[in-house]
């Protein structure tokens, strides 16, 4: 019981840091268009 309830919490946190990533990624995309690299790097570190 506690091995698939173990599970099911990481793959919510799976899930919530791709979607985070992705994010994040879009942000350093939309900042790279418009020269600001400082942010791009620190969006992608």
């Amino acid at each position: 019981m506690f091995k698939l309830k173990h599970l099911d919490m990481t793959s919510e946190k799976i899930v919530y840091w791709l979607e985070m990533s992705d994010y994040d990624l879009d942000t350093a995309m939309a900042m790279f268009e418009t020269r600001r690299y400082l942010y791009v790097g620190f969006m992608c570190h």
